[in-house]
């Protein structure tokens, strides 16, 4: 949903729930998160046998991990080496090759590569609604505009964390992502 958010001069949007009013806040994503990252840059010890994913950024499709037959496997000594600390509030990014996926983290057994970051968010933000505000078009065109690299695009970590982020209170960002959820859910059911 792409609305203007500018009303003499104040983020308030011109199509809104009934219920809410006022001003609408601008953050950077990095205030609005307990860590962004990437993943390990080095290549990791693989282990068929192992219990944990080792994914990058192409992993990252329709909102959700996945894994592939070619996507390679490592035990839980090399996932010690290279810990980081992921969870129920964290969304993975794809930034480097393809830029822009995102998918949910739901405590798949991974390990990331350097093209997939994860964002943590804090609990002053809801989770729905910043996924897909990171799926808008404007924050599209901003990432576009900033990647860099010529034959392999590459999406900074100091860009996700300066990306610009209007927000509502936690109520309206929690209505608008059950709203956007609803619409996504209506569409895959036509689709079906």
């Amino acid at each position: 949903i792409q609305m203007n958010m500018t009303i003499e001069n104040k983020l308030i949007p011109n199509l809104r729930f009934s219920e809410f009013e006022g001003e609408w806040s601008k953050k950077r994503l990095i205030e609005l998160s307990e860590k962004i990252s990437d993943g390990i840059h080095s290549t990791p010890k693989y282990d068929e046998k192992g219990e944990y994913y080792f994914i990058n950024g192409n992993n990252l499709v329709d909102n959700k991990i996945v894994f592939f037959d070619k996507t390679k496997k490592v035990n839980e000594e090399e996932l010690k080496k290279h810990q980081f600390k992921i969870g129920n509030r964290t969304i993975l990014l794809s930034i480097n090759g393809t830029i822009g996926n995102l998918a949910y983290y739901n405590n798949e057994k991974i390990i990331l590569g350097k093209s997939a970051c994860y964002i943590n968010l804090t609990e002053t933000v809801h989770k729905g609604f910043i996924f897909n505000t990171l799926k808008s078009n404007n924050i599209i065109r901003f990432f576009t505009s900033e990647l860099t690299g010529s034959t392999i695009k590459n999406l900074y970590l100091r860009t996700i964390k300066k990306t610009k982020i209007h927000l509502p209170s936690l109520p309206e960002q929690q209505k608008i992502a059950s709203f956007i959820t609803t619409i996504q859910r209506f569409g895959r059911s036509l689709r079906d």
